[in-house]
């Protein structure tokens, strides 16, 4: 704005001023190339940033030319715009001496018999300083909130990964050296009472080291294993039926193929959670069917697990997440990081349905 009053007041020039001494139309050219290049270039802002002396210049150059051009010309108004420009761009100690010295010419210079002039000018000068160092110092505060906003995301964003990696070694690493600690725990009665059986053991110690191991360096090198190019319905089918041979409990999948859900995210968060959902049922449901359904509306894909076991109350579950047992707040932070929802229904004798709502089309916000 400053730099354009700047021009607007050397255009009144030009249009009012039928006399122009040579001197002074060099130096008002000089103005306005120099206003113009400010306006239009970045560069000049950084200029004058790292050189406030300037600043100096530019208000010399200003005296003179409003000396030449007389102290009741409109390039007044270009006199003025340079203590906006100064509380701007310069130092505050550097704003403060260039406003003495604008105070100080108009009253050597320009100074009339009229009290009131004397005063309004350089009170002027004062007030267009002051707003253009309010200004800056307003436009940096800003900048340091902006810095202290970024620096709490970042640490924000480190306590959500270090969240996400407790999560994923829970789901994952957690789980394979438990059962490998079982299997190793029961692996000297085997050798005594049954050579073969505990030959079968060790075998699935070594299979289970082996997927603890591949689990700890996904998480070391944050990988997703997700099958590139492969829909949500096959992924979501290939799990159940790795599963189903691993846990000896039959799983029944109605999946409609059209369910597909773009987000690499989502799916991802999906695939861990229901994951989550079938290991709760090899471990404590004593299920001999799962049913695992996959639909979707226009917005909304709903993944349901739902097995014919024991059952568990609330009461129960409280005790297990003291205990240690994190699986199912575990499902409701990974629905909630992409903007969905677990919900859990379970009747002691009845069986239990985890019930896994994420949104088809990536993250949206949510009340």
């Amino acid at each position: 704005m400053a730099l354009v009053v700047r021009l607007v007041s050397l255009l009144l020039v030009v249009l009012t001023l039928t006399v122009i001494s040579p001197a002074a139309l060099i130096g008002q050219i000089v103005i306005a190339v120099s206003a113009w290049w400010l306006l239009v270039s970045r560069r000049g802002e950084d200029l004058v940033a790292r050189r406030p002396w300037l600043v100096f210049m530019d208000t010399l150059i200003l005296t003179v030319v409003t000396v030449l051009s007389g102290g009741d010309s409109p390039f007044v108004l270009t006199f003025m715009t340079s203590a906006l420009l100064v509380g701007l761009w310069a130092p505050a100690w550097v704003g403060f001496s260039t406003v003495a010295v604008l105070v100080l010419l108009h009253q050597v210079f320009w100074a009339t018999t009229s009290s009131v002039t004397s005063l309004a000018v350089p009170f002027g000068f004062v007030v267009l300083w002051w707003l253009g160092f309010a200004i800056s110092e307003a436009a940096r505060s800003e900048e340091r909130a902006r810095d202290a906003l970024q620096q709490a995301v970042t640490v924000a964003a480190a306590g959500e990964e270090r969240t996400r990696l407790a999560r994923d070694m829970h789901d994952t690493v957690a789980k394979s050296l438990q059962a490998v600690h079982l299997s190793a725990a029961a692996l000297p009665i085997m050798v005594e009472r049954d050579p073969g059986a505990a030959a079968q053991c060790a075998r699935e110690i070594r299979e289970l080291s082996a997927q603890a191991i591949e689990d700890v360096r996904a998480l070391m090198s944050h990988l997703r294993r997700e099958p590139e190019g492969d829909s949500l319905p096959e992924m979501l089918t290939q799990l159940c039926l790795r599963w189903e041979a691993s846990a000896d409990v039959s799983v029944v999948t109605e999946v409609d193929e059209n369910t597909e859900v773009t987000d690499v995210l989502v799916r991802y968060e999906i695939l861990m959670a229901m994951g989550e959902a079938l290991e709760n049922v090899r471990r404590h449901a004593r299920a001999s069917l799962v049913r695992v359904t996959l639909k979707g509306t226009e917005d909304w894909v709903v993944v349901s697990v739902i097995d014919d076991g024991v059952g568990i109350d609330e009461d129960r579950l409280r005790e297990a997440e003291e205990g240690g047992h994190y699986g199912r707040r575990g499902m409701v932070e990974r629905m909630a990081k992409v903007g969905g929802r677990a919900e859990f229904r379970s009747t002691p004798g009845r069986g239990s349905t985890v019930q896994l709502v994420a949104p088809r089309h990536g993250l949206i916000e949510v009340d």
